[in-house]
């Protein structure tokens, strides 16, 4: 594979969680409660979503949802 196709497919991985993420984000804050990933991902239980919260703010911004998702604690969206 070319330099181009593998930065592109590196994009591609990366985009579509953000994108799943910004779907949940219905108030448009940048951060997802439990109720919002609970709307898009229902199988995600409130125990899960505290073991995401890494700062335990209440909220996961974007690098406990990038860590989520590479650990698979955040499934594709649904």
């Amino acid at each position: 594979m070319t330099k181009q196709m593998l930065t592109l497919i590196a994009l591609a991985a990366t985009a579509l969680p953000a994108l799943a993420a910004e779907e949940a984000d219905t108030n448009g804050d940048g951060m997802l409660s439990v109720d919002e990933v609970q709307a898009i991902w229902p199988e995600v239980s409130t125990d899960g979503f505290i073991s995401m919260d890494a700062d335990g703010d209440g909220l996961l911004n974007e690098e406990e949802v990038a860590a989520a998702r590479e650990l698979g604690s955040l499934p594709e969206a649904g």
